[in-house]
């Protein structure tokens, strides 16, 4: 079995997605989709275990709670 020695991790970057809410990347809705759009994403999309889950948000509709999926 092999062994490994204590490495230090760095990170750089630690400041968290900020939602765009003014412009053409504003929050909209196309259908039934909700799309939302954030600066520094650090591309989410591009490794599945980066991305958001459905219950790490929450919308509401007309005061109400709407499924995410």
């Amino acid at each position: 079995l092999g062994s490994f020695a204590a490495t230090t991790v760095s990170v750089s970057d630690t400041s968290a997605p900020v939602l765009i809410t003014e412009g053409v990347k504003a929050p909209q809705v196309n259908a039934s989709t909700l799309v939302l759009s954030f600066e520094d994403a650090g591309s989410l999309n591009a490794d599945a275990s980066r991305k958001p889950a459905s219950e790490d948000f929450t919308v509401l509709v007309a005061g109400e709670r709407n499924a995410v999926t």
